[in-house]
């Protein structure tokens, strides 16, 4: 694995980070772009979900959403939140830059904050980017 992107992982790993992106929900601003540009029942894939800051809220929002983290303790802590308060989302352990999901399979996709700078480099940010056209439906 890459160096920078194990570091990535380690730093998203620890608890006090976990604890404050299971917190802060959506900004008001990623709040209205979503409301804005897809309806209720959409199929959303949140990439770098973290602890759930912005599965959840739009899975409560009536979207169909799926949350994806390169780390386990992050996804860990959204879905057993997720599964105690009865907000019906899926979360998986991937790498945005390698997304094992079909052409063509969501409506929409919010890679929201700071998840896209994390990622090593220009070559492999726009691999990451790549793969988010792919996963869109046109």
């Amino acid at each position: 694995m890459d160096p920078i992107k194990d570091r990535v992982r380690r730093g998203y790993s620890r608890s006090w980070v976990v604890r404050k992106y299971a917190t802060i929900g959506l900004w008001p601003s990623e709040d209205r772009l979503c409301r804005t540009y897809w309806s209720p029942g959409a199929s959303i894939l949140d990439i770098g979900c973290g602890a759930g800051r912005t599965t959840i809220p739009l899975a409560t929002q009536g979207f169909e959403v799926t949350g994806i983290d390169i780390s386990l303790p992050m996804i860990r802590k959204g879905s057993g939140f997720s599964r105690r308060s009865g907000v019906r989302a899926a979360w998986a352990v991937a790498d945005a830059a390698d997304l094992a999901f079909a052409d063509c399979t969501f409506d929409g996709l919010l890679f929201s904050y700071n998840g896209i700078e994390l990622i090593p480099g220009a070559e492999g940010k726009a691999h990451a980017i790549d793969e988010s056209w792919r996963v869109l439906k046109p």
